[in-house]
């Protein structure tokens, strides 16, 4: 690298990682508030080859503050003999270079600007942000929650070229966690053996129940961390969408409920048909509980509501539905024994 280059790669590695600073670049067309029009379309003349982009031209104060974000048209069709200061809007939108580049995601999309100028603690002038940029971030972004959502670690560049090694270390540490979770599952049958045995059927709706339980979880938890993303839903929002989604899901339940009812009743009776349709609407309702809730959590924790979604949720759902399906079980059946 030569030395212009080199210096700039070490003012953009100044920046913390993941933060706007990162992503920027230094490359822009910016003039003074006391130039005149005519002053100010010669300093864009010259800028114009390193710049990234002439649709918007910054301009600043003697410190180099940012005072306003100006399109080039309006110079264009200003007087020469005019003031740059005399363009200004008063008002303007800007990123600090310490932003998450999450934020500069978000901005952009609300503003539909091709370019963001971004400033530094003081105020001045240090870049722009661009669209394309903007688009690398939102895929990167959009690709590590996938990965979170099927409980794989972020795996960088191409698949196709990525190790299997690799592979396998993003993927075996909550395949492992997970086989511990779900003995959990095991442990709550085992503790209603007798039960089972005396009411086989039981065991044909198992399941049946727990997977309901665990893909109205998944649907609840996928939703809110997509709201999430796009700064649709914030924490202050919790209680909101609590009753929202407890709304939801009893509707939910109810109709799978009586779908399930009249299978239960034909294959094994009514007081079998009645646990199992008692069971569906506890657990839609308390999987979608956990789907809704534990992205809140995970936030609050300051970790990735991504890591929410997928088989934590689904793991989690299907503890809870074996030990809300077998209680509601032992407490109408315990009898037949």
């Amino acid at each position: 690298m030569d030395h212009e280059d080199l210096s700039e790669a070490r003012q953009l590695l100044g920046y913390p990682e993941g933060s706007v600073g990162r992503r920027m670049t230094p490359h822009y067309a910016s003039v003074r508030e006391d130039m005149t029009v005519g002053e100010a379309l010669n300093e864009i003349r010259q800028q114009a080859q390193d710049s990234e982009t002439l649709n918007m031209i910054y301009v600043t104060d003697a410190q180099g503050r940012l005072l306003d974000d100006v399109r080039l048209r309006a110079f264009i069709m200003a007087d020469p003999g005019s003031q740059v200061r005399e363009l200004l809007g008063g008002v303007h939108h800007a990123l600090s270079a310490f932003d998450r580049q999450e934020k500069a995601v978000t901005m952009m999309r609300e503003l539909d600007y091709f370019a963001l100028p971004v400033a530094d603690s003081n105020g001045a002038l240090v870049g722009i942000i661009t669209a394309d940029d903007v688009l690398d971030v939102s895929e990167e972004e959009a690709t590590e929650d996938i990965h979170k959502s099927a409980a794989v670690g972020p795996i960088d560049g191409d698949y196709k070229r990525t190790p299997i090694w690799t592979i396998y270390m993003r993927r075996v540490s909550w395949l492992v966690l997970l086989i511990f979770v779900n003995i959990l599952s095991g442990a709550g049958i085992a503790a209603h053996e007798d039960l089972i045995h005396s009411v086989v059927s039981l065991v044909f709706f198992l399941p049946l129940l727990i997977a309901c339980g665990g893909n109205a979880g998944a649907q609840a938890s996928t939703l809110i961390i997509r709201a999430m993303a796009l700064d649709q839903v914030r924490n202050k929002d919790y209680w909101f969408l609590l009753f929202k989604e407890f709304a939801t899901s009893l509707a939910l339940g109810l109709t799978m409920a009586c779908a399930v009812s009249l299978v239960a009743w034909w294959r094994s009776g009514v007081q079998v048909a009645v646990v199992v349709t008692l069971s569906m609407m506890a657990v839609v309702i308390v999987g979608n509980f956990i789907g809704m809730s534990l992205p809140f959590l995970l936030r609050r924790l300051r970790m990735d509501p991504a890591s929410a979604s997928g088989p934590l949720v689904t793991s989690m759902a299907d503890i809870i539905g074996v030990l809300v399906y077998l209680g509601i079980a032992q407490s109408m059946l315990g009898g037949m024994r």
